[in-house]
Parts: structure tokens; C-alpha cells; sequence
């Protein structure tokens, strides 16, 4: 067994994060419509930003079904998107305030990753997008999430049945966003099957669905299962789909890492 592994996390769009972007209208900055992502994450001993901009979205996730609570995806290859500049990116608000700023050597913005964390529960993390030729100014704002730890269920030699609902509990997290559970499995064809389903985080709880779960194809040690903690909103401006996302992954004490995390398990 071991530990990581997930289906796209959320906060879809250019530079390499994870997740979807839909389809943009009449734009501004140049004329243009576009997509990004501006991702915040903040763990016990660790925090950092990540973001960018495009034009384009390379085809990568497909979402086959929705039932409200669980989305079953189908992920292709992954392609990263051709960024754009859009300007120095600030946070402020948080524990400590950075800047993102375009590097044009590496066509992007480069990450930025801290030995401390970023920000804590229940603090408003204000973020500014200065803007560019191709890219108009943003601005937005969003309540940090906390740390939660999985409760249920105990991780260590973790097998998943497919054909009986799977339950989890989790204790902490604040009051901001949504603890998310990801199930992935591989396909036919390089298709990796994906299934994440959004609990609000005071609920404490979640239960998948069998009808949901039967969705994977089933697999003797290539299974993952990670669990998130997720706050999302949208910050872009007309025809452009950027959302700001603040992170933490839960915690397990069942795991070397310290994350509720891991893969090569049994999902059959």
C-alpha cells in the first residue's frame, strides 16, 4: 500500500492545477475569454500559492455523472495549458502575505512553498490579480479552512467494496467549505475513472453511494482514496472562470505521511 493519490482536487484551470473549466463568454483584457486557478493550501508544518491564467484548456477530465453530491469523471493524458501573464497575483490576509509573479524562462508563474503555514481557520484571505494585456484585473476574497482529521475509517490496509455504500467521519475543519472524498481507479484505454463527492464540513460525516461507487471499474491494488478539505469561489471578471481555492488535505494518524491519503489499494 501506499499513500497519495487522487483524482483532480479542484480548482480547475491553467499551469498545471488540477480540475475543469467550462466554457467562458464576452471577455475583457484584450478582447479575450479565459480560464485559470488560484490555489491556496495550508497544512500543520507546511503552506504555499499556485496559479495561472490561458487562454485554452487542453481536454483532460469529463464529468459522466452528477447525482448532486458525487461527480463520476474520465480522465484522459494530461496536458498543461499554454500560460499566459496576468499580472503579479498578491495574497494578504493570511499568515504571511506573498506575491506570485510570471516568469517568462518557464512560461508560468512558479509556486511558491512554505516550511510554515499559510493561513488558519476562519481567516478572510484577500487576493489581487493586477492584470495584463491578455488577462484583466481581479480581485477576490475567501474564508480559510482549518484542519480536520479523518476519524473513519482507519486507513492502514484500507480495502474499498464496491458493492456496499463506504462512510467516513471526520472531526475538526473549521466552518468555511467542504470535506471531499476521491476515489479513483484505471481503465481501458490510459482512462483513469474519478469519483469525488462534497460533505459540508460540519457535518462530520459522509456516506458514497453504491450506486455511485459501482461507476469504477474495480481493480485489485491500483485504487486511491484521499480525502480534502475545499473552499471555493469565483473571482474572475466577465467571461473569464477563475476560481480561488483554499486547501488543506485531512490528517490520519494511520499513515506515514500524516495525510488521509493512499493508493495501489484493493477497490473491487
Amino acid at each position: 500500500m501506499a499513500e497519495g493519490g487522487a483524482p483532480p482536487e479542484g480548482g480547475g484551470g491553467a499551469g498545471g492545477q488540477g480540475g475543469q473549466g467550462g466554457q467562458g463568454g464576452e471577455g475583457v483584457g484584450g478582447g479575450t475569454t479565459g480560464f485559470g486557478a488560484i490555489t491556496l493550501y495550508s497544512q500543520s508544518t507546511e503552506g504555499g500559492m499556485l496559479g495561472g491564467f490561458a487562454h485554452e484548456l487542453p481536454p483532460f477530465c469529463t464529468v459522466v455523472e452528477d447525482d448532486g453530491v458525487c461527480h463520476y469523471l474520465q480522465c484522459g493524458n494530461f496536458q498543461f495549458a499554454d500560460v499566459i501573464d496576468g499580472g503579479a497575483i498578491t495574497l494578504s490576509g493570511g499568515l504571511v502575505p506573498l506575491t506570485l509573479s510570471y516568469d517568462p524562462q518557464i512560461y508560468g508563474y512558479p509556486s511558491i512553498d512554505l516550511s510554515t503555514p499559510l493561513f488558519q481557520a476562519g481567516q478572510v484571505l484577500t487576493v489581487d490579480v493586477a492584470g495584463s494585456a491578455e488577462v484583466p484585473p481581479m480581485h477576490g476574497t475567501i474564508e480559510a479552512v482549518g484542519l480536520a482529521d479523518l476519524t473513519s475509517p482507519d486507513l492502514t490496509n484500507l480495502a474499498v467494496d464496491l458493492s456496499e455504500p463506504f462512510a467516513f467521519s471526520w472531526s475538526g475543519g473549521g466552518t468555511a467549505g467542504k470535506v471531499r472524498m476521491m476515489m479513483v481507479t484505471p481503465g481501458p484505454n490510459d482512462v483513469a475513472h474519478g469519483l469525488y463527492c462534497d460533505y459540508p464540513v460540519t457535518a462530520g460525516a459522509g456516506t458514497v453511494d453504491v450506486t455511485m461507487l459501482a461507476k469504477l471499474p474495480p481493480t485489485a491494488d491500483q485504487g486511491g482514496v484521499s480525502f480534502l478539505l475545499i473552499h471555493e469561489v469565483e473571482m474572475g471578471a466577465p467571461g473569464w472562470e477563475v476560481p480561488l481555492v483554499a486547501r488543506s488535505w485531512l490528517q490520519s494518524s494511520s499513515t506515514t505521511s500524516g495525510y488521509a491519503g493512499v493508493q495501489d489499494i484493493p477497490i473491487q
